[in-house]
């Protein structure tokens, strides 16, 4: 469900390369989960906020990737 690792990779003519280790999932409870850059998405939308920044990324740049790894898992179920 989240993008801390590669479960399956199957790619005509690709090998995937070995990848290093990723932190561990942070724990909020009721939820685990990892999200290495949300902080900087958060301190960009406060710093917009303050007039300091200009915005960075947008809901539908997010919701177009929650829509990739749909997909991708929806490939994964048809194989």
């Amino acid at each position: 469900q989240y993008m801390d690792k590669v479960e399956y990779c199957h790619i005509d003519s690709y090998e995937m390369p070995q990848l290093p280790p990723t932190n561990p999932s942070n724990n909020y409870g009721q939820y685990s989960g990892s999200a290495a850059n949300h902080q900087y998405i958060i301190q960009n939308v406060i710093d917009v906020l303050n007039g300091k920044e200009s915005i960075t990324t947008n809901a539908a740049e997010g919701m177009k990737v929650v829509e990739i790894i749909e997909r991708i898992y929806e490939q994964k179920n048809l194989s």
